[in-house]
């Protein structure tokens, strides 16, 4: 049996407020578009994954999913890759063939360097067994690590695996860094800010992660699905995968609450009669709109139907109530354009950290001397009533003035508007020249629902055309009903 030992990390990540430095082996990707296995075959760090992706064996029927031409399977089911004489050992299509694939997009899970990877040569079945274990850290799709907190679907032979997932976050004041874990059905991986979402720019986005994936027996654990919430009448709803079983009487103990730093306790769990995927925690505070709240749970009780246990999870953020018609992403929280859709394809956006009105992102713009009309539309519509009146505001921050140019005005004005009518019912412009710099200010529009009652509508972002240095941020979207 041959061991690869994935070579041992060169060094300590060195991070700095100034800039992220990524390993050796990726430079030169932005130059041009390659594919996972010319991004493997070319680094050093990763050559243990890639010297057993070649020795891998993979089956008949897969291939032929990914389009590969096959001249059949052998008696296990593998796939032959040419035709064999009795001379000559068997050729088959391995996980290597895979990745060297173009036309599937692909989320490879690559474990640090100083854990192993076994390739036994010995056998067919082992050279297979090498493959259903690579495949199981293989997911088909482009998957960012935003986007973990989910069940997920490995590449692994038979194709009945089923990764269940969740997403925590916890920041190291000393690194200056977020660190990210997931939890793959009860065993917690860490993935590496400065390594997470490397993309080959053509056909996969890579993870480095600080173990290897072991693949297991299905069972149907309950993993939460979407944000945690909190509901108008104060209490917590948490939505699971699959229906849960009775609850132990000693439920509530295991769950804790943090809002602005101060921990509650929540007095009762129960699970919602007209729904048994979704749990409903009762506490004994509300959370204000802004405030930051996050839910921790200590696994044991929590099962589904099936007897499969809800795993622990730490710090995962809990949405406040807001009367807010915007109910996703309004404040950019998820550190990404869910819930808005740029007209194009621009470097004028950006998800930013540096200046926040509330939370921990808002969206940064930066314009230039070719920015035109440039347009942030919601994706989802809303309605509102005829007869009641409505505030749609955002706050802006403006770092970087846009100068006076005689003939041009730089402004943003935003818009509510009936889908597929443009007829404004909300309209507001703000200056990016005369506005003051360094400050928060609020922008805010008022306007009565006449005649709309069942129509829905969508709000515009508009930068007038700009095609001027300016750097400015905005955050908290909000259209709510007023008396």
């Amino acid at each position: 049996m041959k061991k690869i030992i994935l070579f041992q990390l060169v060094a300590f990540w060195m991070v700095s407020l100034v800039s992220c430095n990524e390993d050796d082996s990726l430079k030169g990707i932005d130059q041009k578009s390659i594919t996972a296995f010319e991004f493997f075959k070319t680094s050093e760090k990763y050559a243990g994954f890639f010297e057993a992706a070649e020795a891998s064996i993979i089956t008949d029927e897969l291939a032929k999913s990914f389009g590969f031409e096959t001249l059949g399977a052998d008696e296990g089911g593998y796939a032959i890759k040419k035709q064999a004489f009795e001379s000559e050992e068997r050729a088959y299509f391995s996980v290597a063939d895979i990745l060297n694939q173009d036309k599937e997009e692909l989320t490879i899970f690559v474990p640090k360097p100083q854990n192993n990877f076994e390739i036994d040569m010995s056998s067919v079945e082992s050279r297979a067994a090498l493959g259903n274990l690579l495949l199981y850290h293989i997911l088909s799709g482009k998957t960012k690590v935003d986007e973990l907190g989910k069940s997920l679907i490995p590449l692994s032979s038979g194709g009945s695996d089923e990764i269940n997932t969740l997403r925590t976050i916890e920041t190291d004041t000393e690194l200056l860094r977020e660190l990210v874990t997931i939890n793959f059905n009860g065993t917690t991986i860490e993935i590496d800010n400065l390594s997470r979402n490397l993309e080959t720019k053509q056909n996969a986005i890579i993870h480095e992660i600080s173990d290897v994936l072991t693949p297991k027996v299905f069972t149907p654990i309950p993993v939460v699905i979407g944000d945690i919430v909190q509901q108008e009448d104060g209490a917590i709803a948490i939505q699971f995968s699959r229906d849960l079983a009775e609850l132990s009487n000693s439920i509530a103990s295991q769950f804790s609450l943090v809002v602005e730093g101060e921990t509650f306790s929540v007095t009762d769990v129960v699970v919602n009669p007209d729904n048994l995927t979704q749990l409903i925690l009762s506490t004994d505070t509300k959370i204000s709109e802004r405030a930051l709240a996050s839910l921790s749970f200590t696994s044991g009780g929590l099962m589904s139907e099936v007897n499969g246990e809800a795993a622990s999870f730490s710090d995962v953020r809990v949405v406040p109530f807001s009367k807010n018609l915007f109910v996703e992403n309004s404040g950019f929280e998820r550190g990404n354009l869910t819930g808005f859709v740029p007209s194009e394809a621009s470097e004028v956006f950006a998800i930013s950290d540096e200046i926040v009105h509330s939370g921990r992102y808002s969206l940064k713009f930066i314009t230039n001397e070719t920015t035109g009309d440039t347009k942030l539309t919601t994706d989802k519509l809303f309605e509102v009533e005829a007869g009641k009146n409505y505030r749609v505001s955002y706050w802006i921050y403006i770092s970087q003035k846009a100068p006076s140019i005689e003939g041009v005005k730089p402004q943003i004005n935003t818009r509510i508007y009936s889908d597929g009518r443009f007829n404004d019912v909300a309209r507001k412009f703000f200056s990016l020249v005369f506005s003051p710099e360094n400050e928060w200010i609020k922008v805010e529009k008022e306007f009565m629902g006449v005649g709309l009652s069942g129509n829905p509508l969508r709000l515009h972002f508009d930068l007038f055309p700009i095609r001027q240095n300016a750097i400015f941020y905005v955050d908290d979207f909000s259209l709510i009903e007023i008396e």
